[in-house]
């Protein structure tokens, strides 16, 4: 079942074995060139907030915010470099660019930023869609999702001083590489993305307005007849992360599905 807004359709219920179908049928023009980055996620409810946007209210004004964040960044940034921690240019705060590299090795250790992770893969999406569910005991409704975002379209109606597409990350993350990542980087008055989407694309004159974003809504029951075929495809957990933290997270899921059967 599809249900689509003036910029993003809702592709719900879509069962794993019909997964590639459903992508060959929305991307006709097939995925080359990174035009299209996908993001997984748990929660079919969930919006695309970044960490540091989850953790502060909303009530915080956006000035209050962009100053927060950016004090935040650059005490993140003189801590690194006045311990010899990095060899990263100096951090300005007259210049947002020269944060980046701090933001990117901030989000790779579990920092809140205003970075979000996407993927140049459906499939390394699918993984953790299904990956990352926090409490598989809880009773919770979930329900994995895959976000498509073109982003082609994306900077047809969002400027580069709302929302940057980091596609080539100028820090070299061993993981970044292994999950086909990139990021994009919330600039704007908006905590959630879909809401900077939704404004921009609605003042907007154009008649012709395309689809920025997809959510493709998959099963949660499928979660297993889903791991049996993307290990097939090499995507694991020591794989997109090659490092310890890939190991202990491989043996965590490896618990978990034991005690679940």
């Amino acid at each position: 079942m599809n249900s689509s807004t003036e910029y993003f359709c809702d592709v719900s219920r879509v069962q794993w074995d019909k997964f590639g179908k459903t992508l060959n049928d929305i991307f006709t023009d097939g995925l080359s060139a990174g035009r299209f980055i996908f993001r997984g996620q748990p929660k079919a409810s969930w919006g695309l907030e970044s960490s540091f946007d989850r953790l502060v209210s909303r009530e915080l004004g956006i000035k209050d915010r962009k100053q927060l964040y950016n004090s935040y960044m650059l005490d993140l940034a003189d801590t690194l470099n006045t311990g010899g921690y990095v060899s990263f240019p100096k951090a300005s705060a007259t210049d947002a660019e020269s944060l980046i590299p701090y933001e990117i090795l901030a989000q790779h250790h579990g920092a809140p930023t205003r970075l979000l992770d996407w993927t140049t893969s459906p499939y390394v999406a699918a993984f953790f869609a299904f990956q990352n569910v926090p409490n598989l005991r809880s009773n919770e409704k979930l329900q994995p999702v895959v976000w498509a975002l073109d982003t082609q379209i994306l900077e047809d109606f969002v400027g580069v001083e709302d929302c940057q597409l980091l596609k080539k990350p100028p820090v070299s993350v061993e993981r970044l590489s292994a999950q086909m990542g990139c990021f994009s980087r919330n600039s704007s008055s908006f905590s959630d993305l879909l809401e900077l989407i939704e404004l921009s694309v609605s003042r907007n004159k154009r008649t012709s307005k395309p689809h920025v974003l997809w959510k493709i809504s998959l099963r949660n029951s499928d979660r297993m007849a889903a791991y049996i075929d993307l290990q097939l495809m090499g995507i694991t957990l020591s794989r997109l992360f090659p490092d310890v933290e890939g190991v202990i997270r491989s043996f965590r899921s490896n618990i978990e599905k034991i005690i679940l059967k």
